[in-house]
């Protein structure tokens, strides 16, 4: 029986496009143009080339993926406009970020766009977008407060007291930056993806362990994790 054959990744030509069309602008510049250039070979197209393999290998990764679990075709995608959209999108912010928390997420979102059971387009779009202006600490901090129960915390010791001592015991890191996480929780209340409150307030320990994450927000955490299969 023959083998499927999989799906190989791209081959570079836009990165290589960019790169000569701005060293050949630069290059007019006279007296500085073939500075520039090198700085512009080295800070910007370089990169670009690297994030782009990496983000073209993963995007074939998902696809075949896609192929093998759920049987979806090349053809299937090629007419899905909702994973078009997906893609493209997804790709602008992989190639923006560097960050490994946020590419995972892409590359679930991308999964699950093309899945047969993917959100509803809008849904999807506004999920991207919250990908591209969140921090991965966003995203750590609301799957937390999905299931604060998962993380094994031992607050038996404390009997009163605010959110900010749950999440330093889950987060040990964020000790001491409790400016920077109270903005965090507060940009994921006003999207409507968790019900943090205020911050400080005062609460019993029966409360601290409270799942916190909205069904929105429960969405948008099923739409960047990938189910088993």
């Amino acid at each position: 029986m023959t083998k499927p054959k999989r799906i190989e990744v791209p081959k570079r030509e836009t990165a290589d496009r960019a790169r000569d069309w701005s060293k050949s602008l630069v290059s007019m510049v006279p007296g500085v143009g073939a500075l520039i250039s090198q700085v512009v070979d080295e800070l910007i197209a370089s990169p670009y080339e690297r994030r782009r393999d990496a983000w073209m290998t993963a995007v074939t990764e998902e696809i075949q993926a896609l192929k093998d679990h759920n049987k979806i075709t090349i053809e299937d995608l090629k007419h899905n406009d909702d994973f078009l959209d997906c893609l493209y999108k997804s790709s602008q912010i992989a190639l923006s970020t560097h960050c490994a928390v946020k590419h995972a997420a892409l590359r679930n979102a991308l999964f699950n766009s093309g899945s047969r059971e993917s959100p509803d387009a809008s849904l999807q779009i506004m999920f991207l977008n919250f990908i591209s202006e969140f921090s991965k600490w966003h995203i750590h901090l609301l799957k937390f407060f999905r299931d604060p129960h998962r993380f094994d915390l031992d607050l038996s010791h404390i009997e009163m007291s605010g959110l900010s001592v749950v999440v330093e015991a889950g987060f040990p890191e964020l000790k001491g930056q409790q400016g920077f996480y109270h903005e965090v929780l507060r940009e994921i209340d006003r999207k409507g993806l968790a019900n943090t409150g205020k911050i400080n307030l005062t609460m019993s320990s029966r409360s601290f362990l409270d799942k916190r994450t909205t069904s929105v927000g429960d969405r948008f955490l099923n739409f960047i994790e990938r189910k088993e299969v």
